[in-house]
């Protein structure tokens, strides 16, 4: 009978009650875990060999990356050395420049002739400024030694890597693969990428924020169907 009579106050009520919960609920970045393994317990036996990992390797980390393949459908040969140019001028500093604005590379590895570690000097981790960006590092055809594995073996397709210290489900990953893919369009926009040189962005990065992003519209998907359902059921049953 109350609700007969007060059902103003009744709606009014869960209003509130609605409105109050979305207030007092946690943020869903709080609370959910956008790492492959961070729900697991520390001491389980694959976090601890990842923690070892990390101490011997600092800088292989289970990290991500995103992958620029600049590809031509025709002999690249003959264009090798203009597009390497290009790679060294214009594309791995605009790459570095967005890592700079962060507070520069993660970390690095530079040319040397010297052993990588010797008995009386153990390898260290390199020291790293307070605010990081997530690009660990930039790998080209122009880097010495293993650049040259970056070259495909028909002289089609060059590839440059950027490393990232995230892993590819990360969030944080957006906004670098979109601030990659903005100076990628700024550079072709200029005209100062080679004709007849094409750009496709892949990588682990690219690939897990795509899956997510396939999630989230499945999920807003199923949401919507779920209200239509249930209006549906409730007005043929009432």
């Amino acid at each position: 009978k109350a609700v007969r009579w007060a059902w103003p106050l009744v709606l009014a009520a869960w209003a509130v009650l609605l409105v109050g919960t979305q207030y007092a609920a946690p943020s869903w970045k709080d609370a959910a875990q956008d790492r492959e393994f961070a729900f697991l317990p520390a001491d389980e036996p694959s976090r601890r060999a990842e923690e070892k990992f990390a101490e011997a390797f600092p800088q292989d980390g289970p990290g991500s990356n995103v992958v620029l393949v600049l590809h031509r459908n025709e002999d690249e040969r003959p264009h090798l050395a203009g597009d390497l140019k290009f790679i060294s001028d214009k594309l791995s500093p605009g790459i570095r420049s967005l890592a700079e604005a962060d507070g520069g590379l993660a970390y690095e590895i530079k040319a040397s002739d010297d052993p990588l570690f010797s008995d009386d000097e153990p390898a260290k981790a390199p020291e790293s400024p307070k605010k990081q960006s997530i690009i660990a590092r930039i790998r080209t055809p122009n880097t010495p030694g293993a650049g040259a594995l970056l070259v495909s073996p028909d002289g089609q397709a060059l590839l440059v890597v950027v490393d990232l210290t995230t892993e590819f489900l990360s969030a944080q990953n957006q906004s670098t693969i979109e601030k990659i893919e903005e100076l990628l369009r700024n550079l072709q926009a200029q005209g100062t990428v080679p004709p007849g040189l094409d750009i496709a962005v892949t990588g682990s990065a690219p690939i897990g924020w795509d899956h997510t992003l396939a999630e989230l519209r499945s999920v807003r998907d199923t949401m919507l169907l779920t209200v239509v359902m249930v209006i549906a059921l409730l007005v043929l049953i009432y």
